[in-house]
């Protein structure tokens, strides 16, 4: 199915959660939102995606 994250088009398994949308990236500091609505990482593996969903996978950035 066709999603969308961080604004480019993806193509993924019609089974796919938020958990395993991410599971190749390293996920500390990260927060997921799924068409606007933050996705706490608890739910991350219960969460599943449709097609045209929107995703937006930001990363928090450490320093001073």
């Amino acid at each position: 199915m066709n999603i969308i994250v961080n604004g480019q088009p993806q193509i993924v398994a019609d089974t796919s959660t938020v958990a395993s949308l991410i599971s190749e990236h390293d996920t500390q500091g990260t927060a997921i939102a799924v068409n606007g609505r933050l996705v706490k990482r608890p739910e991350w593996k219960s969460t599943p995606l449709h097609s045209g969903d929107q995703v937006v996978i930001i990363k928090a950035a450490y320093g001073g």
